[in-house]
Parts: structure tokens; C-alpha cells; sequence
């Protein structure tokens, strides 16, 4: 039985602590380890099938298709029954919350911030490429962790960022052909401009099932698929809007005592704020915070228990990962009456066999496949059953058996209720 990843099956052969002290927001590294695979995390076919079951339950994903342009790409959001479509046009697809469906993907996510004890969010994205096509040119504003899955892909990018903790992504505008920040500026952002990169600085690999890419926030990167590629992103992600260590530090601060009159309260309301000056009463506030402040931080120790439950918390915070997907309770089925009709099953769904010496069938329309055995004397309902192509009588299907030995109604009961089950028959109502 496969054992599930764990980070130090990622950081092969480097190992984890290698990766943190060598590598980690510092430069690029190419992994490839003999043996190794990804796919008890995740297949094309089971994504094809996520896709299927979030069209038909109206599941939430982020999924986005997008399509590579002489400059840039082109990128839409679409709906699960929209991705396949998409993707036979040519577009590569990004989904995000597929972990809610998928708990493997859950799972890893979880085992690799808890081994890594990474106080931010990782959170798993999934690329599945149509051949030839892949991302342009582009930066990530957080470390990229890439396993691939299936396929291959070649990859030309950056040893080390171009800028070291972006506030945004890095892309390539498609009309000016200028690289700058994705939905803002370098002005905004108060930072210099983006620097174009050079070829010649660029790392080239083309990764293979097992492989894995590590890059820094801020490498330059190109993508593109050698065959039909799926690859899994985990994105060590902090926040682009604020400041870790204060996340830390309030998560501290709040266990020491406050006087929650004065702390919850905001800065009071004043009736003539048009001058440029602060008002006083607004500066008063202010400076009583501050002195509260100075006090706070004094006492606080670092290698404390305040602290130390702050980092706990945020190494062990499942914020960013879409929870499970929660199944509707569904109302038990009636049982199974001789009046109870039914579909027969859909062509090739069932083969016959004999298991020890007695009568089984194998139901083959399920991964995996496997036998089930039945009742003796079932041999010919099972034949007439695969047979049937109009609705029957369950009552009916008792005449179906060897005239020497009919079939009771507790087994014939029994074996359509499995049958049921497993989605070989279906009922009418």
C-alpha cells in the first residue's frame, strides 16, 4: 500500500533542511528523484472527474482557462462544465479548491506546512496543459512549488528573483510588451520598475513525472507542455497586504492584559475634519496607544509563551485551503418491493465469472474493478439481466433463474439492493 508524500519525500535527494538553509527565498532548485511518483495525489482521469462532479453538484472552483498569446496569455474565468471544453481549444486550466474534492491534495497541503512548520498559508493549485501550451513569461509573488504529475514540461526560468518579496505578480502587458506588476503599478506599489529578463539568464529543464521545481518569489518563469501536462502548485503563501510579523505580534500582544475599553474602541468621532492636522482628540488617542504600546512590548518576551502560542497558531492554520465538500444528508430508500422497477445496466457494466468454484460476476464499470459473489442459481438472472435493455419488474426477475432451482425473494431482494448500490441498476420513480 502506498504510504502518503511527505516533505521529506518532496526535498528528495537535497532533504528538507538542505532546502530551508540552501534554497528557500534564495535561489531556484530542480529536484528529480529516481522512483518517485506522484500519482496517488492526483491523475488526469481523476481530475476530468472532479470537474464532472462540480458541474453536476454546482460545486465552487476557481477555475480558470487560459489561452497563450504571442504576448502574454490571455486568461478567463470559466465554470467545471466549461474546463474541458476549454482545454480541447487549446487553454491551459488553473483551478484552485480542488483540494474540497479531492482530500489527497488536502491532505499534502497540510503535511507539508506542518513539516516545514510554515506560519502562512500553502495552498494547492492544479495546471493541466494541452500539448504545446504553458504560461509566457511571468514572475509569482510566492515561493512555487511544483510536483509534475503526468506528461512533461519545459520550464525556462530564473535561479534567483528579480525582486525579493514582490506585493504582486510579475506579467507581461500584451499590448505594451513592458513587464510590470498584474493589476497595478510600479508607482502604486511605491517600488522601482520591473527589469525585463534576459534570456541568457535563464535556467532551461523539462520536468518529468516525479520531478519537482522549487522557485523563489519574484524568478522569472516560462512554462510549456511537451504532450498533455498536469502538474500540482503548492504556493507558500503570506500576505501581500500586510505584514506577517504583525499578524504575530498582535496574535501576542492580545494575550496580554488590555484594557478593552480603551483598545477595542476606534479613533473618537470628530465634527470638523476638513483641516490638514490631526484633530486633538484624535492625536490623544493616538499617544495613549502608543504609551500602552512601549509597555506591552517591553514585557513581551521572545522566547515566551505569548510568542510561542502565536507561532503555533499560525504554523498550524488550515486558512487558504477549501474545506472538504460536506455530502447532503440523503433520505433512506424504501426497500426494495416485487413492484419496485428498475433500468438494466448500462452495456459492459457487468461480466460473469466463478470465484472458488462458485457463481460471482465482477462488476467492471468501477476503479478498481472487482468481484461480487451471488446467490447459487443466479447464473441465468444475471445472463437475462446484462440482456435487458427496457425497464423491469423487480418481482419479475424471479422467473428468471434455473427452473429447477428458483430463486427466493430474499436473495433476488438482497442482490438488487447491491446492484442498486453500486449504481449497476437504477431505480424508477
Amino acid at each position: 500500500m502506498n504510504q502518503p508524500l511527505q516533505a521529506t519525500d518532496l526535498f528528495a535527494p537535497i532533504g528538507v533542511e538542505a532546502f530551508l538553509s540552501d534554497y528557500y527565498l534564495k535561489r531556484a532548485v530542480h529536484l528529480r528523484q529516481k522512483g518517485r511518483s506522484f500519482q496517488s495525489v492526483l491523475t488526469e482521469e481523476r481530475i476530468r472527474a472532479a470537474f464532472e462532479v462540480a458541474a453536476r453538484d454546482k460545486h465552487p472552483l476557481q477555475i480558470k482557462a487560459s489561452f497563450r498569446l504571442p504576448v502574454g496569455n490571455h486568461v478567463v474565468q470559466i465554470s467545471p462544465d466549461q474546463a474541458m471544453p476549454c482545454f480541447d481549444l487549446g487553454a491551459t486550466i488553473c483551478t484552485m479548491g480542488l483540494e474540497s474534492l479531492v482530500p489527497e491534495l488536502q491532505a499534502l497541503a497540510i503535511r507539508v506546512k506542518s513539516q516545514l512548520a510554515y506560519a502562512g498559508a500553502i495552498i494547492p493549485s492544479v495546471y493541466y496543459s494541452p500539448d504545446g501550451q504553458g504560461f509566457n513569461t511571468h514572475f509569482d509573488a510566492r515561493t512555487a512549488l511544483t510536483l509534475q504529475l503526468h506528461g512533461s514540461k519545459t520550464w525556462h526560468y530564473a535561479k534567483t528573483s528579480n525582486v525579493a518579496f514582490p506585493l504582486a505578480n510579475g506579467v507581461r502587458n500584451r499590448k505594451t510588451a513592458s513587464y510590470e506588476y498584474r493589476g497595478t503599478s510600479h508607482a502604486q506599489l511605491r517600488v522601482p520598475p520591473l527589469k525585463a529578463p534576459r534570456t541568457q539568464d535563464l535556467e532551461t529543464v523539462t520536468l518529468r513525472p516525479g520531478d519537482v521545481l522549487i522557485l523563489p518569489p519574484g524568478a522569472w518563469h516560462s512554462a510549456n507542455a511537451k504532450g498533455v501536462s498536469l502538474a500540482l502548485n503548492l504556493s507558500l503563501n503570506y500576505p501581500l497586504d500586510g505584514l506577517p510579523f504583525m499578524h504575530m505580534l498582535e496574535a501576542a500582544l492580545l494575550q496580554q492584559p488590555l484594557d478593552p475599553a480603551a483598545w477595542r474602541a476606534p479613533p473618537p468621532p470628530v465634527h470638523d475634519w476638513a483641516s490638514v492636522a490631526t484633530p486633538p482628540v484624535v492625536s490623544d488617542y493616538v499617544r495613549a496607544r502608543i504609551s500602552d504600546l512601549r509597555m506591552l512590548l517591553d514585557a513581551l518576551d521572545p522566547d515566551g509563551p505569548e510568542i510561542n502560542r502565536a507561532w503555533h497558531a499560525m504554523v498550524s492554520s488550515t486558512e487558504g485551503l477549501d474545506p472538504p465538500r460536506k455530502q447532503p444528508p440523503q433520505p433512506p430508500r424504501p426497500p426494495i418491493t416485487r413492484d419496485t422497477r428498475f433500468t438494466g445496466p448500462y452495456k459492459g457494466q457487468l461480466r460473469l465469472g466463478d470465484a472458488n468454484g462458485g457463481e460471482a460476476f465482477t462488476v467492471i464499470s468501477l476503479h478498481p474493478a472487482f468481484e461480487l459473489p451471488f446467490p447459487r442459481g443466479a447464473l441465468e438472472l444475471m445472463r437475462r439481466l446484462m440482456a435487458v435493455r427496457q425497464p423491469f419488474r423487480a418481482g419479475d426477475a424471479t422467473s428468471w433463474g434455473k427452473k429447477r432451482t428458483p430463486l427466493k425473494w430474499a436473495d433476488l431482494q438482497g442482490l438488487l439492493t447491491q446492484l442498486e448500490a453500486l449504481g449497476v441498476i437504477h431505480r424508477l420513480t
